[in-house]
């Protein structure tokens, strides 16, 4: 008989001597060494005995059965480089997946049971990732670890565990060098080269494979497999044409590197290409750094490379410029720093890969610009022209400008300033500085500037010519008796020598005729006699400051050439009097009027050079001395008050009578209007200015006296006009009226109703004393009466008039409009206006007349 397993096509026979009878007709047959969980096929077919040919067998027959699961019977199979350890300390370990035959029954993987430190102590642990041929685990703790990997299935874990030991990072094995992986007809060769230290204590090399479709390293998608070789084998062939990624390791007796993956495959052949990508990584004035990516393909047969690189004749002109191409051979890196470059030059750079027998084709040239820098300092710096105001310089421009030259910086002294003209042409440039302080000493030099300026060009040292000098302007005078001693600070700026000061003296005399003279003055102090003279009228001194610009002519006098310098004893300065007439405190200095010997000193060593130059400042008062004015003026002064006070007291007087005048005049009111003030029926505080202020009156507490003569003449006026009433209005009549703002009092309001209801004659009865109330007025017609602007509250207080006649007033501002009132009261009352009626907006001055006329 036979057996087969599945998937086995290949089939077994099986050991029939182990078959037992039963029975004439019952067989059995122990079969032993079958694997769990896996599918069997048994065939038996039977001869006769002694038939020896095929033919006298009989047909198989078959029958299937499965074995039953069990837990794996080992784990899987590790090196002691089964690990791989990247930067930041994640641990990949691998292992040889178990055939299918030995896993046992479904669900077969693979457990990472436990790890263990230095210590031996478990740790908690887990990996992120497994699969069937690997575990990873990620930010490791460093140190020493063990791990135990068990085979499992549904049925349980192997009793037995493979343990990888991954050594700290300090304690592993160094790795191999140079791996290069080549393709060769279809087979796959590995060549590597021995660790670069501890070689004496290597012991093997473990190759380790898995199959990839894709060529990153470490990437598998098949099964792992490995295989240790001794320590003297440096390459391993692989007969398979399958994509496979291939990785190393270097073991000692107790460490190990760890799995090193081959990066690319290569062709044997010595092939090479063009170098690409190649680009510029970093780029400064001076340096330029090339980087440049090996295709995987090149990597194990390439040796290093070759780097051209010059300045181009022009941008659009490639070709180096004659003797300036640079040749530099590189290996072992895959970037180079080109430095000692021009600055804003543009270059050239190729790179062409070299193996140990040809040299590639170079790259695509690379065509860039170094930065801009500053350029080197501005030449030949001439100075051309010096005034006592101005400099002007000329220069070369830079030997190299290192970019685009935007402009050069003049410094004279702490002031700079800046210069754009010209700058684009290469040419000499000129600058004038001006401004400058007289006979003063200035440090110039000129910087060129790009992106950055260049150092100083070599300093130029002026001084500018001499100059007029700065005004005196501290001034100090003190009196000794008659005599006054003035002494002055020089000029802040003196813009030369400061030769000597010059006292200009104007006197005016008695015909209006005047003195001038100059009076030369070697030192900072002089004096003057205030008393003037018997004809002189004025007196003025000038001080000024003096610098001498000789020339350089022939002095016509001999040893004149330097000043001679004068000393208090070299005798008397004024020359036309004796100096025992002045203060102690004066004698030894000079006149500021009269010449002194000093000046005639001065004077002979100006003299001397005709063609010299005299830089005078400008002049500042001295003195001034008003000498008509001086022995009157204290006389003057009295007299001048006096006049002032006598004017002053007139004009106060003059205004006293003015005011007094005004105030004694009165205030003359009509005679009809003269009952407004002196009716003594209403309370005197109630009247102020004919209007009564005071607002709470009743009418019951007033006798309306009628006065008959008025009350007749008022009567035989309204009957003449009474045929032509044709509408109510209000009898307007010379009547004081008291007025407050705080509304009419009720008592007005009811005497209004009660003249209404009465309708009695237009005869005016004696009013009885009580009290008197009025209603509130309203128009007969709503739409009649349109206020323009809201009513004030008035409250009304009446007092008898001259005529006794009462009426209340309305509201108002100002004016009151009678027509607009309708009040129901039958009082005599004028309905038109004729020449002795008045109607409409009123006034007092209207009311007075009309008073009159009645």
């Amino acid at each position: 008989g036979e057996i087969f397993r599945s998937p086995d096509p290949n089939g077994k026979s099986l050991d029939m001597s182990k078959l037992r009878n039963t029975s004439l007709t019952d067989y059995s047959l122990t079969i032993d060494g079958l694997y769990a969980h896996t599918w069997y096929d048994i065939r038996i077919r039977v001869r006769v005995p002694n038939a020896d040919r095929e033919e006298l067998w009989s047909n198989y027959t078959d029958f299937q059965f499965q074995t039953r699961p069990k837990i794996p019977d080992r784990p899987p199979r590790v090196d002691i480089g089964s690990f791989y350890v990247n930067s930041h300390n994640d641990i990949v370990l691998y292992w040889e997946q178990l055939p299918l035959e030995e896993q046992n029954g479904n669900n077969s993987h693979y457990v990472v049971s436990e790890v263990r430190n230095e210590h031996n102590a478990t740790i908690d642990c887990s990996p992120s990732e497994i699969s069937l041929i690997k575990a990873k685990f990620q930010n490791v703790p460093p140190g020493d670890l063990t791990f135990t990997i068990k085979s499992a299935n549904s049925q349980g874990q192997s009793k037995e565990g493979s343990e990888i030991h991954v050594p700290a990072r300090g304690k592993r094995f160094p790795p191999p060098q140079d791996l290069k992986k080549y393709s060769i007809d279809s087979k796959y060769k590995l060549k590597w080269a021995p660790p670069a230290t501890r070689q004496d204590e290597l012991v093997s090399y473990t190759v380790f494979w898995c199959e990839s479709k894709t060529n990153y390293p470490s990437e598998c998608d098949g099964p792992m497999s490995f295989r240790t070789v001794s320590s003297s084998q440096h390459e391993y062939e692989l007969n398979n044409t399958k994509g496979f990624n291939i990785a190393l390791s270097a073991n000692s007796r107790d460490s190990s590197s760890g799995l090193i993956w081959s990066m690319c495959t290569a062709s044997k052949s010595d092939e090479i290409g063009k170098l690409n990508p190649v680009w510029v990584s970093k780029m400064d004035a001076t340096y330029m750094e090339i980087q440049w990516r090996l295709e995987c393909m090149d990597t194990p047969i390439v040796v290093g490379y070759t780097l051209t690189y010059c300045p181009i004749t022009a941008p659009k002109n490639l070709t180096c410029k004659p003797g300036t191409e640079i040749v530099k051979n590189i290996t072992g890196t895959t970037q180079y720093n080109i430095t000692g470059l021009t600055p804003y030059t543009t270059y050239k750079t190729t790179i062409a890969m070299f193996s140990k027998t040809r040299t590639g084709v170079p790259s695509d040239p690379l065509v860039n610009t170094t930065l801009e820098a500053a350029p080197t300092p501005p030449r030949n710096i001439i100075l051309r022209k010096v005034t006592n105001t101005s400099v002007t310089i000329t220069w070369d421009p830079p030997e190299r400008m290192n970019g685009f030259l935007k402009n050069y910086i003049v410094w004279c002294n702490s002031s700079n300033f800046q210069v754009f003209d010209g700058i684009k042409e290469n040419k000499t440039l000129e600058y004038k500085i001006e401004k400058l302080q007289t006979y003063s000493y200035y440090d110039i030099v000129v910087v060129a500037c790009t992106i950055s300026c260049s150092n100083k060009s070599e300093t130029i040292n002026v001084r500018t010519e001499m100059g007029v000098p700065d005004q005196v302007t501290t001034i100090a005078k003190v009196r000794y008796d008659d005599y006054t001693l003035f002494s002055w600070d020089p000029p802040r700026h003196v813009g030369g020598h400061l030769d000597y000061y010059e006292v200009s003296v104007k006197v005016t005399e008695t015909g209006n005729r005047t003195i001038n003279r100059t009076i030369l003055h070697n030192g900072t102090k002089c004096w003057i006699n205030r008393v003037c003279e018997k004809n002189w009228v004025e007196i003025e001194l000038l001080l000024s400051a003096v610098n001498i610009k000789e020339s350089p002519h022939e002095r016509k006098i001999a040893g004149s050439a330097e000043r001679e310098v004068l000393n208090a004893s070299d005798g008397p300065r004024a020359l036309s009097f004796h100096n025992d007439d002045l203060p102690s405190a004066i004698r030894s200095y000079p006149s500021c009027y009269y010449e002194s010997y000093e000046h005639y000193q001065l004077l002979k060593w100006r003299n001397a050079d005709e063609h010299s130059v005299i830089l005078k400042s400008t002049s500042i008062p001295l003195f001034n001395n008003n000498c008509g004015l001086s022995t009157s003026s204290p006389l003057l002064y009295i007299f001048i008050i006096f006049i002032g006070l006598i004017g002053m007291v007139t004009a106060v007087l003059f205004l006293y009578k003015k005011c007094k005048t005004m105030s004694d005049i009165k205030v003359v009111l009509p005679d009809a209007l003269n009952d407004i003030n002196k009716d003594s029926k209403c309370p005197k505080e109630m009247i102020d200015g004919g209007v009564l202020r005071n607002v709470q009156i009743h009418r019951g507490e007033m006798r309306v006296q009628q006065d008959e003569q008025e009350r007749s003449l008022l009567r035989n006026h309204m009957e003449s006009s009474s045929s032509s009433t044709t509408s109510s209005t209000a009898n307007v009549d010379n009547q004081s009226q008291c007025e407050s703002h705080d509304g009419p009092p009720e008592e007005m309001m009811d005497s209004i109703e009660h003249q209404e209801d009465e309708q009695t004659s237009i005869e005016s009865h004696d009013i009885p004393t009580q009290d008197v109330t009025f209603d509130v007025l309203q128009p007969e017609k709503l739409e009649d009466i349109q206020p323009q602007i809201e009513p004030q509250t008035h409250q009304v207080a009446l007092c008898p008039g001259v005529n006794q006649y009462v009426h209340f007033a309305r509201p108002s501002q100002g004016y009151t409009q009678l027509a607009a009132l309708k009040v129901p009261i039958k009082t005599p009352m004028a309905t038109e206006t004729d020449e002795t009626g008045i109607s409409g907006y009123v006034t007092r001055k209207q009311l007075a007349d009309f008073g009159q006329r009645m």
